[in-house]
């Protein structure tokens, strides 16, 4: 059953073509090669953009040279695959070629908006969402001393994450002392983590 019209994308303030961030459609993460995913930077990028990239009534972003290297390599899939990718579109709307465009079009509008604004905002929603967003890379453009200054989501999100993962080391470590299979001072040394 084809689906119904997109909801607005917006990339940097800016609404994007209609279906730009239909990357899940168009089984972007379906064409990644795993094979460098233990690299600085891989496929794996990609892969955690397009998870978040088609995110409603909620304001992303990423680092601005991670992101242009995704956009980038989204475009290559879309145009070095698209026999593929107009294949899978075909399963969910009926103008495959119409949905396709616009995935293009986007990703050319969000590589020029990376290199124009060194930033890399994105939401999906109404106006009022639209705007949050804009208010955001604001925030996150000012000094850090500003009391304005709010962090970019990415940066929130990975401070966050760090923090559970290591908490949850903490806690399964601490646990371990309690297993009754280590000494007092393993015991001690496990508790003060």
């Amino acid at each position: 059953m084809p689906l119904g019209p997109p909801v607005p994308f917006y990339f940097n303030g800016e609404r994007m073509p209609d279906w730009g961030a239909a990357w899940g459609y168009a089984g972007i993460s379906t064409h990644l090669e795993d094979e460098n995913w233990g690299d600085e930077h891989s496929h794996r990028d990609v892969w955690i953009i397009d998870c978040r990239i088609d995110h409603m009534e909620t304001v992303e972003s990423a680092d601005p040279q991670i992101m242009l290297y995704v956009v980038q390599e989204v475009l290559l899939i879309l145009l070095e695959k698209e026999a593929e990718v107009l294949g899978r579109l075909a399963e969910y709307f009926a103008e495959p070629r119409l949905v396709h465009g616009g995935l293009v079009q986007a990703a050319f509008e969000m590589q020029r908006l990376i290199q124009r604004d060194q930033c890399a905002f994105w939401t999906s929603g109404t106006e009022e969402w639209r705007a949050r967003c804009v208010e955001w890379m604001r925030c996150s453009s000012l000094p850090q001393d500003d009391p304005d200054y709010r962090k970019a989501p990415h940066e929130d999100h990975r401070e966050r994450d760090w923090k559970i993962m290591v908490e949850c080391q903490r806690n399964k470590l601490r646990a371990l002392a309690q297993s009754g299979r280590y000494g007092k001072e393993m015991r001690r040394a496990l508790h003060e983590i």
